[in-house]
């Protein structure tokens, strides 16, 4: 399925009455936080990443077209993905690391999106007015037609890279390796519904989405608007 086909899958829920949020933002922004929020505030959230790991490890046809796409390396003997080995060829400075990663994407991104419309059909079926989805990479992968809104949590680059340093075992030049795969902050702000500023910490994050959560329910669906304008 190719990227541009991907919002078709949710042809069936357009009309639904349910707000379908993106919670975005680039590498150690904190939108996991600002997820981790949301879900203690009583909300459902969707996380993109989970999904995509929990897909892949259950499903061989999956790894097979990984594989096809970037070579049989990524494979361990025993079938499984090495993230080690795919992180190591999306992930990185010039143009081919990019292509790859583009690949990789658009293997992973049909089923996860499938996925995701089948779990929030479940939710709007379940009486939910307002379900969330966590994810990395909306405006990169041209997703934010399946959205009503899309909220982006943002922090200075420098930030991030300092939080990231302290919670993940990765080096500086990783960090911006994997930074430079993604939309500048300046043009997520720009195209964003939503800007939460995370930079001052977890309770003015707290603070701040207390203040947006609960005007969310009573927004207007805006999904399928442009489909219907042309």
């Amino acid at each position: 399925m190719a990227i541009g086909s991907l919002k078709s899958v949710f042809d069936e829920i357009k009309g639904a009455s349910g707000l379908f949020i993106a919670i975005s933002g680039g590498i150690g922004s904190g939108k996991s936080a600002a997820a981790d929020i949301v879900r203690a505030a009583g909300y459902d959230v969707l996380h993109s990443d989970a999904i995509a790991t929990d897909l892949i490890a259950q499903h061989g046809e999956i790894r097979r077209e990984i594989a096809e796409a970037l070579g049989e390396e990524v494979l361990n003997a025993d079938g499984t993905l090495n993230k080690a080995v795919v992180a190591g060829l999306v992930f990185g400075p010039d143009a081919a690391h990019l292509a790859r990663l583009r690949t990789l994407n658009g293997v992973v991104h049909p089923y996860v999106v499938q996925e995701i419309a089948e779990r929030l059909q479940q939710l709007y079926e379940a009486g939910k007015r307002c379900v969330f989805n966590e994810t990395a990479i909306v405006f990169e992968a041209g997703l934010e037609a399946l959205y009503d809104y899309v909220m982006v949590i943002d922090a200075p680059e420098d930030l991030r890279v300092r939080r990231l340093l302290a919670s993940r075992s990765m080096s500086e030049a990783d960090i911006r390796a994997r930074m430079a795969t993604q939309m500048s902050s300046e043009e997520k702000r720009r195209r964003a519904d939503f800007v939460i500023d995370n930079s001052h910490g977890i309770e003015e994050l707290r603070n701040a989405l207390g203040k947006l959560l609960p005007i969310l329910p009573f927004l207007p669906v805006k999904r399928g608007e442009s489909d219907e304008e042309e």
